[in-house]
């Protein structure tokens, strides 16, 4: 029995049934015997074979119940192969698109400044069937919005609930949506966005992401020691590198020194390893030493 009736990501409408043949032709009786199925010739670029790919012998008959074939194309054969025997090959076959039944975010969020366009290219999600091939003749709505809040790019510090602005409804262009002028209204590390269609398909997630504040024009110190010693290391001060709303600016290259600014008596000098660079925004010390 030939393979036929393939739709991308369903079982095949009718699947094969493989026998071996002697020279004239004859099924040969054969119990036992275990035939596996692989694809021969690939009618899509990266089209895989899913499903139960073996299949045991009986009365020279070996029987798939459900292969399937993820990616849509023409042309597809299979090949099937038993120990001791040539291989043999199906003919030629198609898999269509199937209907739509997921959506799937082709284009993933970037890292982003707080208040601007996020960075491009902006997210994009395509309607998909169960195979992943786009379902270009989808028609119907796509929302976006925050699905889950970050946290402060400082430690300990709360973050603030962000939100979408712009245009949360995506343009849909051959079976994709397309957003262009999103922004998020406050910093925060590890957003994540939610899709929603309609007609409802299962709701799609972003990967992931951060956003930052803008260009620094000041340094802040938000961690600072709850005391000291001389000659003892302090607990680890944290300085930030912020813009002019006190957003931490995760592009900032430079390095820091920490020094003595004021005492109220004596000389105290510092000792510490000097030039610390910026990760993120954010510089750590943890070795100053008041002496």
């Amino acid at each position: 029995t030939q393979p036929a009736g393939g739709v991308g990501g369903a079982a095949l409408a009718t699947q094969p049934v493989a026998s071996p043949l002697d020279l004239s032709g004859n099924v040969v009786w054969l119990n036992g015997s275990t035939v596996t199925a692989s694809i021969a010739q690939n009618g899509a670029v990266v089209g895989e074979l899913s499903g139960t790919l073996t299949s045991l012998m009986v009365d020279g008959f070996a029987a798939f119940t459900d292969l399937r074939i993820d990616r849509s194309g023409e042309g597809y054969t299979l090949s099937f192969s038993m120990p001791g025997l040539l291989d043999g090959e199906s003919q030629p076959f198609n898999v269509a698109r199937g209907a739509a039944s997921q959506l799937l975010v082709v284009r993933q969020p970037l890292r982003s400044t707080v208040g601007q366009l996020m960075t491009a290219p902006q997210p994009a999600v395509a309607v998909a069937d169960a195979g992943g091939n786009t379902v270009t003749g989808f028609s119907g709505t796509l929302q976006v919005q925050v699905h889950r809040q970050g946290t402060h790019p400082v430690p300990g510090m709360q973050a603030v609930p962000a939100s979408l602005l712009g245009t949360t409804s995506g343009y849909l262009s051959e079976g994709v949506f397309y957003f262009w002028d999103l922004r998020v209204d406050q910093v925060g590390l590890d957003i994540v966005l939610n899709f929603t269609s309609s007609p409802a398909l299962p709701t799609a997630l972003s990967d992931p992401f951060s956003v930052y504040g803008g260009d620094a024009v000041a340094l802040s110190v938000v961690s600072l020691p709850s005391f000291a010693k001389a000659d003892v290391a302090l607990p680890e001060v944290l300085v930030a590198a912020v813009d002019a709303n006190g957003n931490v600016d995760a592009n900032y290259a430079g390095a820091i020194s920490a020094s003595v600014a004021a005492t109220s008596g004596g000389t105290f000098t510092i000792q510490a390893t000097q030039g610390r660079p910026f990760t993120l925004g954010i510089a750590s010390f943890t070795d100053l030493v008041v002496a």
